[in-house]
């Protein structure tokens, strides 16, 4: 009854009360409630606040692996970039190894903006493997991505992040991106550096 009562408040004029009564039901563990939110999601016709509602309650601690495929499924279909960045936003919070696999695939895909891509690649770099950062640099060449990842690098504290730095700006072959690696090995604390620095 509970639920069916939510389920109505849904549909009220009132846009706060349709937003409580999405909230509310995010919370929710029931089954119906999930099968309730997801057609909400789903729905192009549904207003973007409502959906964008929906899709922030997805975190690491109320979502399961089955809703973070649903989420990867459902991106090619949705019509807002507002919406797709949300999803984006929300299978970036449920994490895991699948979850960041797709981000990088995402910020690979030539066919998405830049700024989706960047947004993906953005959310990934925090936790993804230092091999997996640097397969993804060789793999691209716009300038933002390799900036992003240069800066991520920059944050780690791997040696295997900072060798990479070592190896962009001995041989780069970009100028500026050079400049990047040479100014964010500059602020590294390692004595490798150091040496790299006074031969360049």
């Amino acid at each position: 009854e509970a639920l069916a009562a939510l389920e109505r408040l849904m549909k009220s004029d009132d846009d706060r009360v349709q937003r409580a009564a999405v909230r509310a039901l995010t919370t929710s563990p029931s089954p119906r409630a999930r099968t309730a939110m997801r057609a909400l999601v789903e729905n192009n016709g549904t207003s973007e606040q409502l959906r964008i509602t929906a899709l922030d309650a997805f975190d690491r601690d109320r979502s399961t692996l089955d809703d973070a495929l649903w989420l990867r499924s459902i991106y090619p279909k949705v019509e807002s970039a507002r919406i797709k960045a949300r999803i984006v936003s929300a299978v970036s919070r449920i994490g895991g190894d699948q979850n960041d696999q797709w981000l990088l695939s995402l910020a690979k895909n030539e066919d998405e903006s830049i700024d989706v891509r960047l947004n993906a690649l953005r959310y990934v770099v925090r936790t993804a493997d230092i091999a997996s950062l640097k397969k993804f640099y060789d793999g691209v060449s716009a300038r933002p991505l390799r900036e992003e990842i240069i800066s991520a690098l920059g944050n780690r504290k791997e040696p295997e992040a900072t060798d990479k730095l070592i190896d962009i700006a001995r041989s780069g072959t970009d100028p500026q991106v050079r400049r990047n690696a040479i100014n964010t090995l500059a602020r590294k604390n390692d004595p490798r550096t150091t040496k790299l620095l006074l031969d360049l």
